[in-house]
């Protein structure tokens, strides 16, 4: 699934997108603005996450797939998983 992911930093609000094939490589996550850097198990956990995300296919016997921004209210739902 091609994926991305937005990352706001906290401490100068800048806002990056990364995608699994721009940074999966890469050890360490550093804000492109203020250059504050993530800390590493919490890189390694979100790493670890979006390439397994990455893997799971688009589509799949007759569902789709896409991933969105949470909806806090979607813990009063009433539907079965």
């Amino acid at each position: 699934m091609d994926c991305k992911i937005v990352i706001t930093c906290e401490k100068c609000k800048c806002k990056a997108e990364l995608s699994p094939s721009t940074w999966m490589e890469s050890n360490a996550y550093t804000c492109p603005n203020c250059r504050e850097r993530m800390p590493a198990d919490y890189w390694m956990l979100l790493k670890n996450a979006i390439g397994a995300l990455s893997m799971v296919p688009d589509s799949c016997d007759g569902f789709s797939i896409s991933v969105s921004e949470s909806d806090l209210n979607l813990d009063n739902r009433t539907d079965e998983i």
